[in-house]
């Protein structure tokens, strides 16, 4: 609690440590952005799994059948991406339609992995073209453009920490280079990723955002 945390591992069940759910559920509701990621054998304690569904916690990994290494590793990656596109849009509820919301909350957590507009609309059940339609029927950025800006607000999300690199950034999301990221950030918001740290990348993101995005529409 006394410095900048992503996310963490929490095995409730531990012999010394043991965690109740009403504890991580205040966990829960004290760090909202916090990625948490329970590491526990449930035989017998099946019914826990709803409780944690219910709880929202964001990642599960059954100790002793997918404790692998790189299974865990997936599932912390994928826990830290969904926390960190629920902190971003967070700030967005009451300012844009939920639709967007969605659309924007999916673009940022599969940011890294160079997603499609086929895949969003997939997620949402929808086809491509059912998808471009509700969206502009509501006054909503397209689906690239909402692609673009997943980039660009995870991209702000991670310079947050400022021991990471512009260049790692950039390579993390697809970019070419540090100086690609950069122009797109300045051609989108009008600052650069150093002026975005100064005043703060993730509020003046989501500020150009709705400003060009939004607002511009309206």
């Amino acid at each position: 609690m006394t410095g900048p945390v992503d996310g963490c591992v929490i095995d409730i069940y531990h012999p010394s440590h043991a965690l109740s759910l009403a504890e991580l559920q205040r966990l829960r509701r004290r760090m909202p952005p916090l990625a948490i990621v329970v590491y526990s054998d449930f035989s017998d304690r099946e019914l826990d799994l709803f409780e944690l569904g219910r709880l929202k916690i964001d990642g599960v990994i059954l100790t002793g059948a997918t404790d692998q290494p790189a299974e865990t590793r997936r599932a912390v990656a994928g826990a830290l991406a969904a926390a960190a596109a629920m902190g971003v849009t967070g700030a967005l509820q009451g300012q844009l339609h939920p639709l967007g919301i969605d659309c924007l909350r999916w673009a940022i957590e599969h940011a890294e992995d160079a997603p499609t507009a086929q895949q969003m609309a997939d997620a949402l059940a929808l086809t491509p073209a059912a998808l471009a339609r509700e969206l502009h029927d509501r006054r909503l950025p397209t689906p690239s453009r909402l692609l673009l800006w997943g980039r660009l607000l995870r991209a702000a999300r991670m310079l947050d920490n400022r021991d990471r690199s512009v260049e790692g950034t950039a390579f993390r999301l697809g970019y070419s280079s540090a100086s690609a990221l950069g122009r797109a950030f300045r051609r989108e918001t009008g600052f650069t990723p150093s002026e975005l740290r100064s005043r703060g990348p993730v509020v003046c993101a989501l500020d150009g955002f709705l400003r060009r995005e939004v607002r511009g529409r309206a």
